[in-house]
């Protein structure tokens, strides 16, 4: 797995980002690929009485959408009622994107 931490901007239509920590090395990546992403993402369920306010396994599928809590998939962030690939399309995803 690997970190992705990035900064979007509504405003100037792009999204920066780095990669476990190398902050020697912004990446950019298209608005609208990422807010595909976000649109595929946030469908998610977000239960937040399970979510950890640090991640203690790094090697976990996690997400941290800002709002001071880490949701690990399968736990504190479910999939939608229905959708049963909705991690490994996620996965697949990211790994285009990212990987």
């Amino acid at each position: 797995w690997i970190l992705v931490e990035g900064e979007m901007s509504f405003s100037q239509r792009k999204f920066n980002y780095i990669t476990n920590g190398n902050e020697a090395q912004i990446e950019q990546i298209k608005f609208e690929s990422i807010q595909e992403l976000m649109n595929e993402l946030y469908i998610g369920e977000f239960v937040s009485e399970k979510a950890l306010e640090k991640l203690k396994n790094r090697e976990s599928f996690a997400v941290f959408p800002g709002d001071g809590l880490w949701y690990i998939a399968g736990n504190s962030w479910r999939k939608p009622n229905g959708n049963h690939q909705y991690f490994a399309s996620l996965e697949l995803s990211l790994n285009q994107l990212f990987g």
